[in-house]
């Protein structure tokens, strides 16, 4: 972007000290604006376990769908229709949310995909669903394998494309992850040597600490004679200032004056939340979660909140999130328990509507404010946030525990204009099903059925980031992620016409 950036990114305050602003339209150059509607925004999120029924995670498909052949059998679309009753809108049994919050602008902004398999078992992984199957635990030689293929997740890859960021002008991070429970996000131990393996990015378990990654630090030393000053009191004069300069346009002083709003309300709530983040742990695992439901969430909106800030000041257009951990299940058991009794269990309605349960709150709580926070903010070139970013929210598991069937999918925003939004996509083969007892299917409700390949499914993803395919596609597939030879038998199910078709776009999405 050929953007001066004293007059951009920064306003200068007392003692060299900076915060950042929103891009003002009226500052840029009219190239400048044209390039912001292609500044898109990257925002993965896996919550570990899974395990809803697809009849619970996904609305049923009209029989008047849209239809057609692809990899030897019949996928189907069809437009999003919500309930909305009681002051809630039901996507699905899942998929709910306040009226309020997922309003019928945002559900158009909505996409859900369903049929999207990885072909091979990949247990207790935490970075699998964005890419590198090698995250597994398997001890048996098929894991051993895979751990020989490491591949980094696929917000890393387009972190580092230089097709992504083509100007690092005013980036402070070039990705960010969060959260309290593992490593999502995992990149090239040196970058582009694939012979180098794969690290782990430590995630920001602090608001505070992902604030003081993409903004620098926000408060001045303590003076000797009292209390330190905040950022946004340092440089609130020349906030003032540029404010009642005549040089902003009236869509500028809006922009800037919600910004500065968002920001001092980010450090009022500081105090707040980094208390609620490090509970005392209890002893007896059989108790409920030592943070509480209400605390995850609280603590995940705080992180999103620095999130929406930083993405508005363009510091960053890459962020990752692992939700549902080992101490934050979203749900009324932690740890073991809740492994044990409800992930390993949720072919029984009871463990069943527990996770669903946690996913409905995840949805309603967690995701749709941030899609509505990013949808409220306005992009300067008539339209928001959410217009040019893409939020994936995927799982660990399928339909059932440890199964890497149906793998839901739920995608808010257009990525600039990329995606065709407001849609149900089913690509599940309805002919082509796990016969019950095989491969774990007699924990699926309603039976498995098989669709195309996750590896599919994240070339997609690449390619809607203008990621060329010379810097990610695997050889003998042409998708994203590593494909072992028939190390189980449990593939053979994908292979042929499925996997010929991995390197293509998936149909319907665009």
């Amino acid at each position: 972007m050929t953007v001066r950036p004293s007059r951009r990114w920064v306003l200068r305050g007392l003692g060299g000290v900076s915060l950042a602003i929103p891009a003002l339209p009226s500052l840029l150059k009219r190239e400048a604006r044209a390039n912001e509607a292609d500044n898109k925004i990257f925002i993965g999120i896996v919550s570990h376990f899974g395990g809803s029924w697809a009849s619970k995670m996904f609305p049923s498909m009209p029989s008047d769908a849209e239809s057609r052949s692809y990899a030897g059998h019949t996928i189907r679309r069809a437009p999003l229709h919500p309930e909305v009753s009681g002051g809630k809108t039901k996507v699905s049994d899942v998929l709910t949310a306040s009226s309020d919050v997922l309003t019928p602008s945002l559900v158009k902004k909505l996409t859900l995909l369903q049929g999207l398999d990885i072909p091979f078992w990949v247990n207790h992984h935490t970075s699998a669903t964005l890419g590198n199957y090698a995250s597994g635990d398997d001890p048996s030689p098929v894991g051993q394998n895979f751990r020989r293929h490491p591949r980094p997740t696929i917000d890393q890859v387009i972190a580092s494309s230089p097709a992504f960021y083509r100007n690092l002008q005013g980036i402070t991070q070039r990705s960010v992850s969060y959260g309290t429970f593992g490593n999502l996000s995992q990149r090239w131990n040196v970058a582009g040597d694939r012979s180098s393996g794969v690290v782990g990015i430590p995630a920001l378990d602090q608001p505070s600490k992902l604030m003081a990654g993409l903004f620098g630090n926000r408060m001045l030393p303590s003076p000797a004679n009292g209390p330190r000053s905040s950022i946004v009191d340092l440089v609130r004069e020349d906030y003032a200032r540029l404010r009642q300069s005549g040089k902003l346009s009236g869509l500028d002083l809006e922009r800037l004056d919600e910004h500065m709003e968002r920001v001092v309300e980010l450090q009022r709530r500081q105090a707040i939340t980094i208390k609620c983040e490090q509970p005392t742990p209890r002893k007896n695992h059989d108790d409920p979660c030592a943070a509480g439901i209400e605390t995850t969430v609280r603590n995940y909106v705080a992180h999103q909140d620095v999130l929406v800030a930083g993405l508005a000041c363009g510091l960053t257009r890459v962020a990752t999130s692992l939700h549902q951990g080992w101490n934050s299940t979203f749900g009324e058991l932690c740890q073991d328990p809740w492994h044990q009794r409800i992930s390993h269990e949720v072919g029984k309605p009871g463990p069943q509507e527990s996770m669903n349960a946690s996913m409905r709150t995840q949805f309603a709580e967690v995701i749709v404010p941030l899609a509505a926070k990013l949808d409220s903010v306005k992009d300067g070139v008539g339209g928001t946030l959410l217009d040019k970013t893409v939020i994936l929210w995927t799982h660990e598991h399928g339909t059932y525990s440890h199964g890497q069937e149906n793998i839901p999918v739920i995608l808010f925003g257009s990525g600039g204009g990329a995606i065709k939004t407001g849609h149900h996509i089913d690509y599940r083969d309805m002919g082509h099903s796990l016969k019950p007892g095989e491969f774990g299917a007699e924990f699926a409700q309603a039976g498995t059925r098989i669709g195309l390949t996750w590896h599919q499914f994240l070339g997609s993803m690449l390619q809607i980031f203008g990621i060329p395919k010379e810097e990610w596609r695997e050889e003998n597939h042409g998708g994203y992620g590593y494909r072992p030879p028939v190390i189980q038998e449990r593939q053979r199910h994908w292979e042929g016409e499925i996997f010929s078709v991995a390197g293509e776009m998936l149909p319907y999405l665009t």
